[in-house]
Order: structure tokens, then C-alpha cells, then sequence
């Protein structure tokens, strides 16, 4: 049977439509729809969102027109290969950074990493809509990667990066911030548009 698109409905969970399409999180925004970082969107319908701002039943249906393209344009890039084009990633190393296709890794961060990894865990780099600029990284140890995501052997360290975050991030760089007040891992990425006032949330 031939594979079709998901159709979005009025009736799904606010949480359930950004985590399987987060690139939905840019009709939020345009429509000042203010769930992506909101406690209430685990638990909210999108039609109850959308009613609570009063939105008419044209716009809705705008909005649900805009949704269902983004989740057709996300099922036509399932069709690729991603976790082959992920393998097909080359890991280098220079002076500065070690380089996981054209995502870099300062080597300030890779040694922070290592140092804090005591129980030699994997860290994972994903890109997730949150905040209140749309989107989010999350830098994480885990047990086990998710079973779509690669792993990529860094000497003793494994990092797990998946298809989205990667191809949202080409070009960007982790690096390690020495501050007095506020040191840490950061990612400066030169495809992101906006930036919100704490720095940790980001828009494409």
C-alpha cells in the first residue's frame, strides 16, 4: 500500500502537531499563536486554541491549509533516505573543532562535554520547537538514542543527531561560552532569523 501524507485536524493536541511537524511552529508565530511554549498545549485541541482568540472560520481554515502544507512538504522529505544521508556524513578534524558534515564542534565544547560525561552516556543535539521565538536545542545525555537518529563516534564520545536538527543546522557551531555569570554550551547558527532576549530560543 502506498504511504500517504498525515492530515492534520482542528482536533489534534497543540503538542502532538509541534512535535511531529516542527516546522508548524512558524504558522503559530505569524498567527501570534502564543502555545508553543505553554503547559496547556499537552492537553489543548487546536481548534480550542484557535477559538480562543477568536479567530473566523475562514482564518482557521487558512491556518489548517498552511499546517496541512508543511505536514505534505515534511512527508515528501521522509521519502528521502534520511538515515542513509545521515551515515553519509564525514567526521573531520581540524586545529579548532571537529566537523560532523557541516555542523562543527568547538573543541571548547567537546572537552566540556567529556568532562561532564562521567557515566560515558551519549549526547544528543536536538532542535525542537519551544520558546518564545519558535525553536529550541536541546543538549542532553541519554541512555539510548532514538532508533532514527545516527550516532557519531567523536574518540570516547557518541553523539546522537537526528535528520531535522542536522539539516536545520548546517553551518552552525557548538561552542563553549566562558563567562562569569552565565558560561555553557551555546550554538550560533547563521540560518536562524530571530532571537529571543534570554538567547535560548531562536526563529527561522
Amino acid at each position: 500500500m502506498e504511504a500517504k501524507a498525515t492530515k492534520i485536524t482542528k482536533y489534534w493536541r497543540i503538542s502532538r502537531i509541534l512535535e511531529e511537524f516542527p516546522d508548524s511552529v512558524e504558522v503559530f508565530m505569524e498567527y501570534d499563536l502564543d502555545c508553543v511554549g505553554c503547559s496547556a498545549s499537552s492537553t489543548e485541541r487546536l481548534i480550542d486554541g484557535l477559538k480562543s482568540h477568536d479567530y473566523s472560520d475562514q482564518t482557521i481554515d487558512e491556518i489548517m491549509q498552511r499546517l496541512n502544507q508543511i505536514a505534505n512538504l515534511q512527508f515528501q522529505e521522509s521519502l528521502k533516505d534520511q538515515s542513509k544521508l545521515l551515515k553519509e556524513l564525514k567526521i573531520q578534524e581540524t586545529d579548532e573543532s571537529f566537523l560532523i558534515g557541516d555542523f562543527e564542534i568547538h573543541k571548547s565544547a567537546f572537552n566540556a562535554i567529556i568532562q561532564s560525561n562521567k557515566d560515558k552516556k551519549i549526547f544528543e543535539i536536538k532542535l525542537q520547537a519551544s520558546g518564545c521565538s519558535g525553536f529550541e536545542y536541546q543538549l542532553n545525555f541519554v541512555e539510548k538514542a532514538n532508533p532514527s537518529n545516527q550516532i557519531f563516534e567523536i574518540q570516547d564520545l557518541k553523539i546522537s543527531l537526528d535528520y531535522y536538527t542536522y539539516e536545520k543546522s548546517k553551518g552552525a557551531k557548538l561552542y563553549f561560552k566562558q563567562d562569569l555569570i552565565d558560561s555553557g554550551l551555546r550554538i550560533e547558527n547563521p540560518n536562524q532569523k530571530t532571537k529571543c532576549q534570554c538567547g535560548k530560543s531562536i526563529g527561522f
